[in-house]
């Protein structure tokens, strides 16, 4: 590829992506950093950019996140592959109360890699507690031109869409659809319709898998981390979540399935996905 992004902005990416987008819809593809955690952010790039993703998720523990001169690597490899760095993580709530402590650098990394999201997700069982410490964490954000967004999941807070959109309307952060989590928590297309119609969405995260999920939440959050499908390979109603987007918007694809990626390369198995998400948005 030969484009060249603007990096270090603190801007929103998003507004980059030319006119004559190849992807139906004028969607842009992201792979999420769940897809690919077993690389290093550099081969990560490099992997997103050979598969033709428009974007890439990040990814980074306290540590890397502070380190400048990694940062300053991160974003020359960004640049010289032409993949825009979207969305980074996570700023996690823990649950014993305290607020968390990566909240700053991360956001200050983002803002330093012209990354325009973070994603903040809470192990507290309080809503109330949930809220506030997620208003601080916007405040911070805000301080680096980066939003913050949410995701609703089986074991979290918010854990289901209309508490996430409870929580978003409170704190103004937004909201991220990740299919899976969706229908494990109950969701349906309507729920989702919801989210996607108004302000506080922020992307549609994709994902494939059977209908009935596991009993327990020990076993949704294994299947979560470990045993996701292609899109397209198994039987959610994919077609359906992407036809409630009535405007381009951002498409993250997030599959770890330790069962798949032991069969193939990480380049192999971006290029899988790229050509299965590409293939859903042509139907």
């Amino acid at each position: 590829m030969d484009r060249v992004w603007p990096i270090g902005t603190g801007i929103d990416h998003t507004d980059a992506m030319p006119s004559d987008t190849d992807h139906p819809n004028g969607h842009r593809l992201v792979l999420a950093a769940g897809s690919v955690l077993d690389l290093d952010p550099l081969r990560q790039i490099e992997v997103a950019a050979a598969a033709g993703f428009w974007g890439l998720g990040l990814r980074l523990g306290s540590a890397r996140a502070a380190d400048r001169a990694a940062l300053d690597g991160i974003a020359a490899a960004a640049q010289h592959h032409g993949v825009i760095l979207h969305d980074l993580e996570v700023i996690r709530i823990p649950a014993d109360g305290t607020d968390p402590a990566e909240a700053e650098v991360l956001c200050a990394a983002a803002g330093h890699l012209g990354i325009g999201s973070v994603l903040a997700v809470s192990d507290h069982e309080s809503h109330d507690h949930t809220v506030a410490v997620l208003r601080r964490i916007a405040e911070t954000a805000a301080t680096h031109d980066v939003e913050v967004v949410v995701e609703y999941m089986a074991w979290t807070t918010p854990a289901t869409p209309r508490a996430a959109l409870e929580v978003a309307a409170a704190t103004g952060c937004r909201i991220v659809v990740d299919v899976l989590h969706h229908h494990r928590v109950g969701g349906h297309l309507d729920d989702a319709a919801a989210i996607i119609a108004g302000d506080h969405f922020a992307w549609l995260q994709l994902c494939d898998g059977p209908l009935d999920g596991p009993g327990t939440i020990d076993g949704i959050i294994h299947e979560a981390r470990h045993a996701r499908a292609t899109p397209g390979q198994g039987e959610f109603d994919l077609t359906g979540y992407l036809g409630l987007i009535t405007a381009p918007s951002i498409i993250s694809v997030e599959v770890q399935s330790d069962q798949r990626w032991a069969q193939i390369t990480p380049a192999a198995r971006a290029a899988e996905l790229y050509t299965a998400s590409v293939g859903l948005l042509s139907e």
